[in-house]
């Protein structure tokens, strides 16, 4: 797996459908030309219902920013209807942001709170030795990387 992540690409496609006058834009994640076309040809399928069609240009836009999760731990205090509990998690994030927003829409979903009534304590990113779960550690231990591609959209104007 590790070695197709590292390759993974960002093709911009330019195609004519036949029957019609436009010339349309996809842009498509693929690892090699054979697959991006697989991938052009079922979207045509679908969207077009043909089968026909010409590619116009295809090039690679940018390769994608890869970055490994961090386990962190979040110290929350949550209002029931009638009293306060106080709670751990941890959990695989990038970022701080996107743990905050992980925790909040976890426990507003799992026990039907609004998120204004959970306030997060303290926030810590963990080492393995501080691990208490076993199913993060087993994560922990691989040589896990994932694509971000919210960063490459954010850098470039598509």
């Amino acid at each position: 797996i590790k070695s197709r992540i590292n390759k993974l690409l960002l093709h911009s496609v330019m195609i004519k459908v036949k029957n019609q006058d436009n010339i349309f834009r996809i842009n498509v994640l693929g690892y090699s030309g054979v697959d991006i076309s697989s991938k052009i040809k079922n979207i045509v399928k679908i969207f077009f219902k043909q089968k026909d069609f010409k590619i116009m240009s295809s090039q690679v836009i940018s390769s994608l920013v890869h970055t490994s999760p961090k386990v962190i731990g979040v110290w929350l205090i949550y209002r029931n209807k009638y009293f306060y509990n106080s709670s751990y998690i941890e959990l695989n994030c990038t970022s701080l942001n996107e743990c905050y927003d992980q925790a909040l829409n976890l426990f507003s979903s799992r026990y039907k709170i609004n998120k204004k009534h959970i306030i997060i304590i303290k926030t810590k990113i963990l080492s393995t030795d501080e691990i208490k779960k076993m199913s993060i550690l087993q994560y922990k231990s691989m040589s896990l990387k994932l694509p971000l591609f919210r960063n490459m959209l954010n850098n470039r104007s598509i």
